[in-house]
């Protein structure tokens, strides 16, 4: 595996992959869940996306910042729809 400045590793089974690798994993994954109604693996993968990017330090912007506005708006509407 070829040494790069700045780069980490993660274990994944018997395997070596960059962070980088494991956040993309982690989203791809994420979206993937969600398209497929699978809301619990969604949480979870958007999760660990989450942690990777925390772990990582470069402070990535959220691949689901427009999934999470979408949702304020749908709530807000139900909300003042419901009185």
């Amino acid at each position: 595996m070829p040494e790069t400045a700045g780069t980490r590793y993660v274990a994944r089974g018997n395997d070596m992959a960059t962070l980088e690798q494991e956040i993309k994993q982690a989203e791809r994954k994420a979206i993937d869940s969600l398209a497929r109604y699978k809301f619990m693996m969604f949480g979870y993968w958007a999760g660990i996306w989450v942690h990777l990017n925390k772990i990582e330090g470069k402070r990535r912007p959220s691949p689901f910042s427009q999934l999470v506005k979408t949702a304020q708006i749908a709530r807000w509407k139900h909300e003042t729809t419901d009185s």
